[in-house]
């Protein structure tokens, strides 16, 4: 097998050790291939899957770039079916407390894989990684995602592409304590011939990976060692990452319902005395659809389905404790304009609902917690 060749051209680190000081030197791979220009395939939706930029699904980006090691190299790497090569990063600290949300992220990989199904990958975030020893955590991530029929190779020549992740409704929430906030990631495929593009830019990446063979057990029986690639091309990987605003998250309810099918974002921060623009769309098609806000200083987690209205859906920023004035703000396109005045200091949550033409509520959205100086 491929795998197995390439791992006959390297030097591994003894298997049995656990995993080294960040100092420790790398060994080198070999295992490079020259790249082609990557081509955009499209929008991942997780439980959806792939849709082609050609089609009517669009996807609105999340406003802010969390991480960006996007510039690429001429080259991709390729660990081999089941093989984890870990990157890592460091998230600049933006918000009055720890923590930190992903909503989407961006991928860009090379194949020669055949695959008339497509590939599959596991994505995974570590909320912490140092250069050369990995995550102390694994194999335990924050976040993974499993990733079904992306696009192989053709003909079994090099192909390369580009994918958005559009994690909305499946966001990764990360702990990060202190400065700065490093991470973790990773993307584990099914095929060999298949692998990242390499990449540098990001902040906290260095010119290492760490590798686990994932089917060996135990941490230190699966730690491979750390690698490079002798600094030409650098050992990072392209990855970016993107969220909302600065103190702004989104909360979901914990066993959603099948009313629980809008999604709300925020383009700005709830900030005193400025505009803040929100907007409502369907979690499936992504349209824009007009609504009711409302902003309430109480989150809670109730089942509709037990109140009178009957419905499949929760109610988590409380609707009677809700802002006045005014009691419900209306949008326009799918669009909220909200400029708040006098809001205390503190945590406000915001949520929407989609009314029929009596002024009931058939859909609601999730809640936007806004961290309110």
């Amino acid at each position: 097998m491929l795998l197995t060749l390439a791992l006959g051209s390297l030097s591994l680190l003894p298997l049995a050790q656990a995993s080294p000081p960040p100092q420790a030197q790398p060994a080198r791979s070999t295992q490079l291939r020259r790249a082609t220009p990557p081509r955009y395939a499209g929008i991942y939706l997780p439980g959806l899957g792939l849709t082609p930029p050609n089609q009517t699904h669009r996807s609105a980006s999340a406003p802010v770039t969390l991480y960006n090691n996007a510039q690429l190299s001429n080259y991709y790497s390729f660990p081999g079916a089941r093989q984890e090569w870990i990157d890592e990063g460091s998230l600049i600290p933006r918000h009055s407390q720890d923590g930190e949300q992903v909503l989407g992220a961006q991928l860009t990989y090379c194949t020669r894989a055949i695959r008339p199904g497509g590939l599959r990958a596991d994505f995974r975030i570590y909320e912490q990684s140092a250069p050369c020893a990995g995550p102390n955590s694994w194999p335990a991530s924050s976040c993974s995602y499993t990733l079904v029929g992306l696009p192989a190779s053709p003909n079994g020549n090099d192909a390369c592409y580009t994918i958005d992740l559009d994690l909305r409704g499946f966001e990764c929430d990360l702990d990060t304590p202190g400065a700065p906030h490093t991470f973790g990631w990773s993307v584990v495929w099914d095929a060999d011939d298949t692998g990242l593009y390499t990449a540098w830019g990001g902040p906290g990446n260095s010119d290492t990976f760490v590798w686990y063979d994932i089917d060996r057990g135990s941490r230190n029986a699966a730690y491979m060692g750390c690698y490079w690639f002798g600094g030409k091309p650098r050992a990072g990987f392209a990855l970016q990452l993107f969220g909302g605003p600065p103190e702004t998250f989104a909360q979901r309810a914990s066993n959603p319902g099948s009313a629980d099918s809008l999604t709300l974002t925020a383009e700005t921060q709830l900030t005193n005395d400025q505009l803040s623009v929100l907007h409502l769309r369907d979690r499936i098609s992504h349209d824009q659809v007009d609504g009711v806000l409302w902003i309430s200083r109480a989150r809670v987690e109730r089942s509709l389905l037990s109140t009178g209205f009957g419905l499949d859906a929760h109610e988590l920023a409380a609707f009677p404790a809700r802002l006045r004035p005014p009691n419900l703000i209306s949008s326009q396109r799918g669009a909220f304009r909200v400029t708040p005045r006098g809001l205390p200091p503190g945590n406000w949550y915001s949520q929407a609902a989609q009314l029929d033409g009596f002024g009931q509520p058939i859909a609601l959205s999730n809640a936007i917690l806004h961290r309110v100086d």
